[in-house]
């Protein structure tokens, strides 16, 4: 919430000599360690031997090497086990004349990635995702699918640099050990997804914002994360083909799709998600539109490559991607929630611009009680945009302007078209709206949602640092692991955010 107390000080002109005498020395401090910037020395880039880059992100693992500018391998984090017992013929590899399992579950009798929806297969395997909203729950089958990343790359692990992205919240000490001890790489550095999106914007202080499985804000300075600034939003890309799920009519669609199960469902809502919805101009913009295609949203002849999971996973039969259309009412319903909140608009919500007018029409210091209701209040049923705003307020007022500056938004939620022009839109109108606020310059980083189907900012944020001379210093090699141990991993790389 914001800091009202700091606020209202900053408007007053009577400040004591001590007082402006204190912001000039932290003003100070703060330019200066501002000049510290990781990316202002020319020759900071230097050609090098290529390096393994893994970003593991929930609905798919990218990996490939920084001499790329994209990954090479999209992987879909899905694993596949043989069960016990089949007759399937499509297995029969994996069986034995009695229809038994020839083998117990190792990365070698596992299925990867698309091969697991195949239909001929698919009801004989036992499906294993490993993560859950950015953070790895199965570590058997995330060390399976990074082992069939070098088996698809057709290199050993043995001595290989590598740079691993994962969610904050990541178990360091287990990650390391199944890259130290059971790949026995040569180097390592892994880091938050968030700081590599930072390391993408070429900047050292800057605000990362990111949409996908799961929302989170975190703000950087000098590089290092401000751990206590970090926030979650309750609005993600999950809950998104939730809502989409509970809001279709399935029974009335069965003669298309045939027996719709709960895996169909959410392939289907998930790929009417990464196609139809867009993100509206404002909350009061209506689409009087019937036909999506009057907004190029909707690429029937592209359906597939632009989708997570392509549409002959789907169904059967052969399905007129047009009718999937017929799926949607509201194009902009869900995205919505993004800038509404979890509970949306309703009796008890106080919008944005009143809740700010309620403050500056309320400066007066006998109405604290009243102002921390108002506080309150503000965080009920407000948007991500709210959030971002929030957590900057938070911030030293010394490096606010930096953090509206560089805000860089990420994540495969976050290329809904007209997203980020509306985030920028809402910020830029908080600031505006309020007097105690001064003008401060709102600009946003992200990649266009038309040229790929997720963002690749993590991966490119990767790319820059390994091909950088900071590396060599940042990293941790396994002499240096076998000294110290994984704890001493989780110290160097971890965020340690609750």
């Amino acid at each position: 919430m914001i800091d009202l107390e700091d606020v209202n000080d900053n408007s007053s002109n009577n400040k004591s000599y001590e007082d402006s005498e204190r912001e000039s020395n932290n003003n100070n401090d703060f330019e200066s360690h501002e000049r510290w910037n990781l990316w202002d020395n020319k020759d900071i880039f230097v050609n090098r031997e290529s390096i393994l880059i893994i970003d593991i992100g929930t609905n798919s693992i990218k990996a490939g090497y920084s001499l790329n500018k994209e990954p090479s391998i999209d992987l879909l984090s899905l694993v596949g086990y043989p069960k016990k017992y089949s007759n399937n013929p499509h297995l029969g590899e994996y069986y034995n004349q009695q229809g038994f399992l020839k083998e117990k579950k190792s990365s070698e009798t596992a299925i990867y990635g698309y091969d697991t929806l195949n239909k001929h297969i698919a009801r004989d395997l036992e499906l294993v995702h490993p993560l859950e909203k950015g953070i790895i729950k199965e570590w058997e089958a995330t060390e399976h699918i990074i082992l069939n990343i070098f088996d698809i790359l057709g290199t050993d692990s043995d001595d290989e640099s590598i740079i691993v992205t994962a969610h904050p919240n990541t178990d360091i000490i287990r990650l390391s050990q199944i890259l130290f001890e059971t790949l026995m790489v040569g180097d390592s550095y892994i880091k938050p997804q968030e700081q590599f999106a930072l390391y993408y914007s070429q900047q050292s202080t800057g605000l990362v914002v990111h949409v996908g499985d799961y929302c989170s804000i975190m703000p950087f300075y000098c590089n290092e994360a401000m751990n206590h600034l970090y926030t979650t939003f309750p609005i993600d890309g999950t809950t998104l083909t939730q809502n989409i799920i509970d809001d279709i009519d399935w029974k009335e669609h069965e003669h298309i799709f045939g027996r719709i199960d709960e895996r169909n469902k959410y392939m289907i809502s998930q790929l009417l998600k990464e196609n139809v919805f867009y993100v509206s101009n404002n909350e009061n913009e209506k689409d009087n539109s019937d036909n999506l295609l009057d907004k190029k949203l909707f690429d029937i002849n592209n359906l597939d490559t632009h989708s997570s999971i392509p549409l002959k996973f789907i169904s059967n039969q052969k399905i007129n991607p047009e009718y999937l259309l017929q799926l949607v009412k509201d194009r902009s319903k869900h995205t919505e929630k993004f800038f509404m909140g979890n509970e949306g608009k309703n009796k008890n919500f106080v919008s944005n611009s009143e809740f700010i007018r309620n403050i500056n029409n309320n400066n007066d210091d006998s109405s604290n009680e009243k102002k921390k209701k108002l506080n309150r209040r503000m965080i009920e049923g407000n948007g991500i945009h709210v959030k971002i705003y929030n957590t900057i307020m938070k911030a030293p007022k010394e490096i606010r302007s930096l953090l509206f500056s560089n805000i860089i938004v990420e994540g495969g939620s976050s290329q809904f078209p007209g997203f980020v022009d509306r985030l920028k839109s809402e910020i830029e109108n908080l600031i505006k709206t309020n007097k105690y606020v001064p003008n401060y310059k709102v600009n946003m980083m992200n990649e266009n949602a038309n040229d790929s189907k997720c963002s690749f900012i993590n991966f490119k944020g990767a790319v820059k640092i390994a091909n950088s001379s900071v590396l060599p210093s940042i990293n941790i090699n396994d002499s240096t692991y076998d000294d110290v141990g994984a704890n001493y991993v989780e110290d160097l790389f971890g965020y340690k955010i609750k």
